[in-house]
Formats: structure tokens, sequence, C-alpha cells
């Protein structure tokens, strides 16, 4: 379809937009924008709108091949294509800049054909569909890409946030399986900074301190003589949830530190914290664990930023670890 629409040549523009074939085009089109079968096909659908809305035809044409089974037919075995979109993207493996830029010019053309059709509201609301918890668990970048494209009202992003935060269980499962949740949560905290006051995180410090209040922090401590830390019982789902609202709270509170809403890091158990995600990423590979460990560094670094004394604590090997701020 890409291929197809001859906009870029204006004595047949015009003459495409009102036949036959674009009006079956976009029949096709439409009805694949209103099937939703899953959360991943969900997902998939909201990038495509997002790209065309924006006549972005350079990730559009990247989203479609990378999700193509026809890579080879399409670009005819010329260009290497890796089929993970997080990776870079993918560079040509010949000297065939001219076709690879023909192929581009056919994707900017068919955004054109299609950005018209509807209205910007329902563009919109196609990439608000992968606007969902659900859809954070598939693919945490198509939810920050739909965040930033969507034109989002302040009230729906922040009960994205809110519903993600406060479910453990999802907490779990973005904590241990999915890459860019660091990247989700500091975009939320970005956006929520360009609001007008009051700016009131989602995570705030009584939160915090009840959740922590929730946790047996000796049963987080590495068990130093069998070197064993114990992942399966009840308490895991809350350190997971606690590691993640306690790094979106703390990069707000690197932003604004004279908030009131911002937290004191200094009464958190980040040393435990910390352990646990140190713990969680020894011995793994690192394509396996490469989230956990952007967000170890990361909440490592903020502490070595705000409150460096942190690190030369002991672990605390009681219920409730120990109140910094009082030392």
């Amino acid at each position: 379809c890409a291929e197809f629409p001859p906009i870029g040549n204006n004595s047949h523009a015009q003459i495409f937009m009102e036949s036959d074939a674009s009006e079956a085009c976009w029949s096709c089109l439409l009805s694949l924008l209103k099937l939703s079968s899953s959360h991943l096909y969900s997902v998939f659908l909201s990038r495509i709108a997002a790209f065309i809305a924006a006549e972005d035809a350079t990730e559009l044409r990247r989203l479609v091949i990378i999700n193509s089974s026809l890579t080879d037919v399409f670009d005819n075995g010329r260009f290497a294509v890796g089929m993970d979109e997080h990776l870079s993207p993918p560079q040509a493996a010949t000297t065939e800049d001219a076709e690879k830029s023909l192929k581009d010019e056919a994707f900017f053309n068919f955004c054109r054909w299609a950005s018209p059709k509807l209205q910007d509201v329902q563009w919109s609301n196609l990439v608000k569909s992968g606007l969902t918890p659900d859809a954070l668990s598939t693919d945490v970048m198509a939810v920050v890409d739909a965040m930033r494209r969507c034109h989002a009202t302040d009230n729906e992003l922040d009960e994205l946030v809110k519903n993600t935060l406060n479910d453990a269980s999802r907490c779990e499962v973005l904590f241990y399986h999915q890459t860019g949740v660091l990247v989700f949560l500091t975009n939320a905290v970005d956006m929520l900074l360009k609001r007008s006051e009051p700016r009131i995180p989602i995570v705030s410090p009584i939160q915090l301190e009840r959740l922590t209040s929730k946790i047996t922090w000796q049963q987080c401590t590495r068990n130093h003589n069998n070197n064993s830390l114990d992942l399966a019982n009840e308490n895991n789902e809350r350190r997971c949830q606690f590691v993640l609202q306690v790094v979106y709270a703390f990069v707000f509170f690197d932003k604004i530190e004279d908030s009131a809403f911002a937290i004191d890091p200094r009464s958190l158990p980040l040393t435990e914290a910390l352990d646990f995600c140190n713990f969680c990423v020894e011995g793994k590979k690192e394509r396996d664990v490469f989230g956990i460990r952007c967000i170890h560094s990361k909440l490592k670094a903020l502490t070595l930023k705000h409150c460096p004394e942190i690190m030369e604590m002991p672990l605390s090997s009681t219920k409730n670890p120990m109140n910094y701020g009082l030392i």
C-alpha cells in the first residue's frame, strides 16, 4: 500500500485520491485500525496510528518491516533489519541508499494520503488505545511513545501511572520483564513537571511509608551464609512495587527538592532496595536483566547524589529499617 499511492507525483495525486483504489485502500486500513484482538495488537495499532498522524514515515516503515514476515521480500534481502525495535534503527547492508530513500518517500506518501482521512481527535483516540496498564505490560516503549504523541489529558496520564504503580503484581511483571520501565517512570515525572502548579506526584511520602511497613525487610536481605535471596515469597511483589515507586518519587525529588510533596530519601530503606536490585542481576545474562540494571543504576546514582552517607551504612537486620534521617 505504501508503494502504491503516487502522491509524490502532483499530476497523478488527485486522480488517485478520488479513485476506487484509494477508497479500497482506506476501507482496508480502517478495518485493521478498528480490529483489536489482543493487547499486543492494540499496542501495534496504537503505534501505527501515531506514526501516520505525525507523518513519521521513517518510524512507520521501521515498525511495519520489523513486524512483518515479508522483510526479505520487501527489501529483496538488501537491508539488514533487527528483530528488536528497541535496538538501533536498521542500517543498510549495501550502498543502496537511493532505493532506501525511495522506500522512505513511499511511506511518507502513504502518511500524507492517510492522515487527512480522520480528524486529529480520531487519530489521538486510536493512539490512546495503547495507553493502558495492560499495554504497558506488553511493551513499555510503545506506551511511552503513546504518552508523547496522543495529547492525553493530565487525568488520563495520572490514571495510567496510578493504576500501574498501585498494582503490586503488575509492578513485579514490569520489574522483571520490561526493559523500558525506567524510561516510563522518568517520562511520567517529566510530563508532570510540565504542568502548572500544583505538581502533585502519584507516589507520596506517606504512601511509600505505608508500603515499607508491609514488607518484611529481613527477608529481603541477602543471606550471606548461603548467598541466597527468597524471590518467591509474598513480599516479593511489594519489593518490586517499592523499588518502582521509590524511583518515581526520587526522580521527582531530584527535579524539585523543595516541593511539599517530595520524599525524604533518608527516611527510606534505600540500601535494602539497592541490595535487592543488585542481587536480582547477579549471575544473570545482561539481556535478561537489562531493565533491572538500569533501575539499580538510576537509584544508586540518585542516592550517591543526595545522601551518599547511606551507601556506607550496613544493611538493617530488623523488620523495619533504621531511619537514616534521624541519624
